[in-house]
C-alpha cells in the first residue's frame, strides 16, 4: 500500500502495539531485516506470547540468522551505533578501493 506521497506504508491494527524497533534498526544483536507479529487469539500467541517478533541478520553472511522477541533485543548505545556505522564505511569504502583498481586494471588493458 502507498499513501499520498507515494511512499510504501504499513497499517498496523489499533488493536496490536505498535513495535519498538524498525527495519534496518542496527541493535546489539543484529540487524533487523523482519517484523513479525501474534495477534492474540491465535495458536502462536497463546505459545509464544503476545509480542512483536524480529529477524535478525547477525553478521553480512545472510545465513546467520536469528528470531528474538522484542523484549530480548538492545538498542544500541549512541556511540556503539556510531562505531558500527563508521565500521561500515570503512569496511566499504575498502570494496570501493578494490574495485576502483580492478576497473583500472581492465582499462589499461
Amino acid at each position: 500500500m502507498t499513501n499520498p506521497q507515494g511512499r510504501l506504508s504499513i497499517r498496523i491494527p489499533s488493536d496490536w502495539t505498535l513495535p519498538g524497533y524498525s527495519l534496518g534498526q542496527r541493535t546489539k544483536q543484529g540487524l533487523i531485516i523482519g517484523i513479525q507479529y501474534y495477534p492474540s487469539g491465535t495458536f502462536l500467541a497463546q505459545e509464544e506470547g503476545q509480542e512483536w517478533r524480529y529477524s535478525l541478520l547477525l553478521t553480512s553472511n545472510i545465513q546467520d540468522l536469528d528470531y528474538k522477541k522484542e523484549s530480548e533485543i538492545e538498542p544500541l548505545s549512541t556511540q556503539e551505533l556510531r562505531s558500527s556505522i563508521l565500521a561500515d564505511i570503512e569496511l566499504y569504502q575498502s570494496k570501493i578501493a578494490a574495485l576502483t583498481e580492478q576497473l583500472n586494471e581492465v582499462e589499461q588493458a
